[in-house]
């Protein structure tokens, strides 16, 4: 039959419940401090997009369509699989430039290299 845990034991669980209890609380205060921030930066967005003209507020949309596209986008722009993008980046058939270990892409230069691939002289847009 086990003993009764001593005293180091029951001092050893303790702090670990209050531990616990701790944590939570200030998880519950960290999930209130975040809720206030996201309501304060929404409500700055909002007054600091009020004088801007159009062009201004398309600039710093984040929906709005980056001039540079990484490789996962462009393969996804040109409907092939990332591999085959690979292996016209490495042999020098489409425009891109590298940074890093990654590839990154100029959305004009595709659509241009697009253009001349199809024997069009333009691309409408």
């Amino acid at each position: 039959m086990p003993s009764a845990p001593g005293r180091k034991e029951r001092n050893r669980r303790s702090s670990f419940s209050k531990l616990g209890a701790v944590n939570a609380i200030r998880g519950t205060l960290r999930a209130e401090r975040f809720r206030t921030f996201a309501a304060k930066l929404k409500a700055h967005a909002r007054e600091g997009r009020k004088g801007q003209t159009e062009e201004e507020m398309q600039r710093h949309d984040p929906a709005a369509p980056s001039p540079v596209m990484t490789s996962k986008e462009v393969a996804e722009y040109l409907r092939i699989h990332q591999a085959t993008l690979s292996k016209l980046v490495r042999r020098g058939e489409i425009p891109g430039f590298k940074i890093g270990r990654d590839y990154r892409f100029r959305r004009d230069q595709i659509d241009k290299w697009m253009a001349e691939k199809s024997g069009l002289q333009e691309i409408s847009k």
